[in-house]
C-alpha cells in the first residue's frame, strides 16, 4: 500500500480533531464513487487501507476528496458525517444545480494537444473556475513529440510541454504535483489516462486494488477517482467534463477579478476603447475591433470571453 506523508498525517490528526463527536468514528478520504457505494482511505499506521461504504442519505451528495467519517457495523462501514467542504472545492452544472465533482483540491492541471484540435474556451473554463475556487492552475502541452501547442496568451499560468510517447517533460510534472492534492482535467483524446500512467508506473496495481475491494470493474465508476503518486501526493483523474461551474453565492468581484487572469490581453485592449461603455459592436475607435483586426487578439479567442460573460449573467456557467 502507499505511504502516508507526513502533511497527510497532520491533515488525518486534525480533522479528527476537529471532526470527532463519536468515539467510533474513524476519519477517512473519500478516493471514489460508485453507484451505489463509496470508496474511502483510511490511515492503517504509515500506509492507506481502502474500504467500500455505505453512507447516509440525509448527508446528502458525496465527492471525491471529501474528508468524512466512518463507523464499523460489523463488517460493513457506514459514513455518518462529512466534513464542510472548503473553498478549493470543483463543481459541475447538473440539474440546473452545483454537483461538487472533487474537493481539497490544490492544484489543476488542464491536458491539451494538438490532435485533437485543442478546445481553448474549454482551458478558459477550466481555468476560471479553478481561479475562483482560489486552486493553482497549469497547463500541460501533451504530445509534443507531434508538434507544440501555443499557450502564449496564458503566459500567466505555468505551462509544460510534455510527450507520454518519448516521456519529455514528465520529470518536471511529476514534481510539480509532489506532495500536493492534483486534478487531472481536459477535453477526451488529450492523452490524460497516458499522463497519469507515467506519472504513476504502478497505476494497474492501484486500479486492481480498487476493484479488488468493490468487487467492481475499472470503468464502473461515474465520477472522479484518487491515486497515490509514489513520491507523495494524490492524482484525481476526473471524466470528461465540459467545464466546471462554481457557487451561485460566488461574489461578482471574485469572477471579474478570475476573468482579469485569464484573459489579461482582452481586458488591456478594453481599456483603450474610446468609450468606457463601449460594446466592442459598432463604436468607433474600439480597440478590442482593432486588436482583432491586426491579430493581437483572436477571433476564437474573443468569442471565448464573449460566450463565458454571458454565460456568468446567465448564471449558466457549466
Amino acid at each position: 500500500m502507499p505511504k502516508i506523508t507526513k502533511q497527510q498525517q497532520r491533515r488525518i490528526v486534525e480533522n479528527k480533531i476537529r471532526e470527532s463527536k463519536r468515539d467510533d468514528l474513524i476519519a477517512a478520504i473519500v478516493i471514489a464513487h460508485f453507484g451505489y457505494e463509496v470508496l474511502v482511505e483510511v490511515a492503517r499506521g504509515d500506509a492507506w487501507q481502502q474500504i467500500s461504504c455505505d453512507w447516509r442519505q440525509n448527508l446528502g451528495e458525496i465527492s471525491v476528496g471529501d474528508r468524512v467519517q466512518i463507523a464499523m457495523q460489523g463488517e460493513k462501514a457506514v459514513i455518518e458525517h462529512i466534513a464542510a467542504r472548503p473553498k478549493n472545492t470543483l463543481y459541475k452544472r447538473q440539474a440546473r444545480k452545483n454537483k461538487a465533482i472533487a474537493s481539497n483540491v490544490e492544484q489543476v492541471l488542464i491536458v491539451a494537444c494538438i490532435e485533437p484540435a485543442c478546445q481553448f474556451n474549454l482551458i478558459d473554463r477550466y481555468l476560471i473556475a479553478a481561479e475562483i475556487a482560489g486552486i493553482h492552475a497549469a497547463i500541460v502541452a501533451n504530445k509534443s513529440d507531434i508538434g507544440m501547442l501555443d499557450l502564449s496568451v496564458y503566459q500567466s499560468f505555468p505551462i509544460f510541454h510534455c510527450s507520454t510517447l518519448n516521456g519529455a517533460g514528465i520529470k518536471d510534472i511529476s514534481e510539480f504535483c509532489r506532495d500536493k492534492e492534483t486534478l487531472i482535467c481536459g477535453q477526451s483524446g488529450v492523452g490524460k489516462s497516458s499522463l497519469i500512467s507515467a506519472l504513476i508506473p504502478n497505476l494497474a496495481i492501484q486500479i486492481q486494488e480498487i476493484s479488488a475491494t468493490t468487487k467492481l470493474g475499472k470503468h464502473t465508476t461515474t465520477n472522479c477517482r484518487r491515486y497515490h503518486l509514489p513520491e507523495g501526493g494524490t492524482i484525481i483523474d476526473t471524466p470528461g467534463v465540459r467545464g466546471y461551474s462554481f457557487p451561485d453565492n460566488t461574489e461578482k468581484d471574485a469572477v471579474i477579478q478570475a476573468m482579469h487572469k485569464v484573459f489579461p490581453d482582452i481586458f488591456a485592449a478594453i481599456a483603450h476603447c474610446r468609450f468606457s461603455d463601449c460594446t466592442h459592436q459598432t463604436e468607433p475607435h474600439c480597440a478590442v475591433k482593432q486588436a482583432i483586426a491586426n491579430g493581437t487578439i483572436t477571433a476564437s479567442r474573443w468569442e471565448s470571453f464573449q460566450s463565458i460573460k454571458q454565460a456568468i449573467e446567465d448564471k449558466k456557467f457549466t
